[in-house]
């Protein structure tokens, strides 16, 4: 499900990459996880590169997670932690799309009025973060049942072009959530420009 065009694949694509049965073949990419988390790479596994944009984009796969074959476009796909607790969609956003200062802000007003629209119980307002690696990073937090949702939204420049993470973990533990928010993180902070394949 698509809220705007600036904020992508949020509740319901995520969603459906969690609970996802019949996703793909097992990702293969190392991550930066702690040993024994869910999240954690398995020794020496050889690194998986995937590709938005017929191969505009490219990026590493974290090691461990399974893609969501359900989900997939050719400028979206989603990947879902063993254990369920996180799901990752990475978009490569229009040709003409933008980033900047301006956008976070539209952004955030959007999301709040989502959350209030649906009549979610907030635990953090969507808000801005910096991080030096990418050009907007909005937090958010809400209730998602007796659980909560921690989703991160991250946008950054890749050549001429603007890649957006999404990054969801309903771990019962705040490191636990910020061990899946850091896959995301070093899933984008990996993608790279290619070559469009004709």
């Amino acid at each position: 499900m698509i809220r705007n065009a600036l904020c992508l694949p949020l509740f319901v694509t995520l969603a459906a990459i969690a609970v996802d049965p019949g996703l793909g073949r097992s990702a293969e990419a190392p991550a930066t996880e702690p040993a024994g988390s869910s999240t954690a790479p398995a020794a020496t596994q050889p690194v998986v590169i995937e590709t938005l944009g017929s191969g505009l984009i490219q990026f590493k796969v974290p090691a461990g997670w399974s893609k969501s074959d359900k989900t997939a476009t050719p400028t979206q796909v989603g990947y879902a932690s063993a254990d369920r607790q996180g799901a990752l969609a990475i978009e490569l956003l229009p040709a003409d799309a933008t980033v900047g200062p301006n956008m976070a802000v539209a952004v955030v007003k959007k999301l709040r009025a989502d959350l209030k629209a649906a009549g979610s119980s907030v635990v953090l307002q969507p808000k801005i973060e910096k991080d030096p690696r990418f050009d907007v990073v909005i937090h958010e937090r809400w209730k998602d049942g007796e659980r909560v949702a921690d989703q991160l939204h991250i946008y950054r420049r890749v050549g001429s072009r603007i890649v957006m993470m999404t990054v969801k973990s309903l771990a019962e533990k705040p490191e636990q959530a910020e061990a899946i928010h850091n896959v995301g993180r070093e899933m984008l902070a990996s993608a790279r420009a290619g070559r469009a394949k004709k």
